[in-house]
């Protein structure tokens, strides 16, 4: 059996945060979302929830990445660089992992040199293939604009549901 707790804050987004010492989910929801919205939720969350619960990759956030899930992370991003590199036509000269508080990645164009969070290793691969593909999109547009949506729609078509699930998640 799977123990929900459920708090409603002053926030705006739903968020879901697995506790691997406690091995408890928490899920903290904004103060008007209706309950249904709330379950549903949970509901589609459930396979991802008990994947985490199984052991395959939970851990709590204070927990350091291991040296091994920085040395899959590495070849992980190294695969889709090497993928999307010829997709977009674009080069990346480098990429470096970081731990990074408020952000999951960032892209140096004039070096093109791209900076993926290394809290990442703990987030779906779908999660790390946006990130990526994010930031080497700021290899051909620098800012969010319509052309940057618009490149994002073409290399990654599910995007949107990626970067709503970091969202959700955090």
């Amino acid at each position: 059996m799977i123990t929900i707790n459920i708090t409603r804050k002053k926030i705006k987004h739903l968020r879901l945060v697995i506790s691997s010492t406690e091995r408890q989910v928490r899920v903290s929801a904004p103060m008007r979302m209706p309950d249904s919205i709330i379950q549903d939720f949970i509901a589609a969350k459930m396979p991802w929830i008990k994947k985490h619960l199984s052991g395959m990759v939970v851990s709590s956030p204070q927990e350091p990445i291991e040296p091994w899930q920085k040395q899959q992370l590495r070849e992980a991003i190294a695969e889709l660089v090497k993928k999307y590199e010829s997709v977009m036509g674009v080069s990346v000269s480098e990429f470096r992992l970081k731990h990074m508080k408020t952000r999951w990645g960032t892209c140096n164009t004039r070096a093109r040199r791209i900076w993926i969070n290394t809290e990442l290793a703990r987030k779906s691969p779908e999660c790390l293939e946006y990130i990526v593909v994010h930031e080497m999109v700021h290899l051909l547009e620098r800012s969010h604009n319509a052309r940057f949506k618009a490149f994002m729609d073409t290399f990654l078509p599910n995007w949107r549901q990626a970067k709503r699930e970091l969202k959700l998640i955090g």
